[in-house]
């Protein structure tokens, strides 16, 4: 196993944005199975952007509780990581394919990375300070494309409605034109 105390920590028992965005691409597709909840819930949370916000954030905590039982994490810092992240995953929902496609397959190389260097601790400590540093760098790129994506979309989105452009209805609402 990775020896956290041998090597720099990159990726850190608390907090570790990269694993939570994967573990939420994760949970999007078991959005898949939302026509087995009631109706009633169903309806509310497709037409309360209030209530769809705030399911999402409660299945987000559910999330980071089943994904990491073991962690040993405050209740606050859970709370933190868990709207940090949903904060992240708005922003990462407001972007055109062009920069969703790239972030879900650097996402799945760095995890990659991630179980190499935890399942390779006796490799060769040059071969594991590469794989760091190149986490290192996805990690950048990673935020990098969050960020960039989202200033481009809502460029596009002023642009695009003018006058009328709201934060509030860009951020929380589902604006997709069928």
């Amino acid at each position: 196993m990775y020896d956290s105390g041998k090597h720099p920590v990159l990726w850190n028992d608390i907090f570790d944005a990269r694993e939570s965005i994967s573990a939420l691409y994760l949970w999007l597709l078991f959005g898949l199975l939302s026509p087995m909840v009631s109706c009633d819930l169903q309806s509310m949370i497709k037409h309360n952007p209030w209530a769809r916000h705030f399911f999402g954030i409660v299945a987000f905590f559910l999330l980071f509780i089943v994904v990491n039982p073991k962690k040993n994490i405050s209740i606050g810092k859970l709370w933190v990581k868990t709207i940090f992240i949903y904060f992240i995953f708005l922003l990462m929902t407001k972007s055109k394919w062009y920069f969703s496609v790239p972030l879900i397959l650097l996402l799945l190389i760095d995890q990659s990375i991630k179980i190499y260097i935890e399942n390779n601790s006796n490799a060769p400590e040059e071969s594991l300070r590469l794989y760091l540093k190149i986490g290192k760098i996805m990690n950048a790129l990673t935020f990098l494309i969050i960020f960039v994506g989202f200033a481009f979309y809502v460029f596009h989105q002023k642009r695009e409605i003018g006058h009328a452009f709201s934060w509030i209805k860009m951020l929380f609402y589902n604006t997709c034109k069928s």
